[in-house]
């Protein structure tokens, strides 16, 4: 009889971390919008989406079929951002930049990242 290799798992669990350097980033970003330092806030978000691209794409997958995938969206955004870079809107470029950040924020709590909510009656004895 064939030996079955054993199933293991990871002890270390690296969502802490990236929870984590989100939070910093975001701070980050902060400081950079209310300086107008529009470009060191874009780069930051682009920071960001590296973190939560592959959640983007796992959530996508768990999405019906036909609707707006959070990929897609991004990828919209961003052509947006860099159009408004080419033509020199810096409105525009603020606006899709803030965007951006709504838009990654909502990927982080949908794929259970962000804030944890819970019933006001609710204990914390679990």
């Amino acid at each position: 009889m064939e030996r079955q290799p054993e199933k293991i798992i990871s002890e270390f669990n690296e969502s802490l971390f990236q929870i984590q350097r989100i939070n910093n980033d975001l701070v980050e970003a902060k400081f950079y919008r209310k300086k107008g330092h529009l470009k060191k806030y874009k780069f930051i978000l682009e920071t960001i989406e590296d973190e939560l691209y592959y959640d983007a794409e796992k959530l996508d997958k768990e999405r019906k079929e036909g609707s707006d995938t959070y990929v897609k969206k991004l990828n919209k955004v961003n052509r947006s951002i860099d159009f408004a870079i080419i033509s020199h809107e810096m409105i525009k470029f603020y606006n899709y930049l803030r965007e951006k950040e709504r838009l990654l924020r909502r990927v982080q709590q949908e794929c259970g990242k962000g804030a944890k909510y819970r019933g006001i009656d609710e204990d914390d004895w679990d």
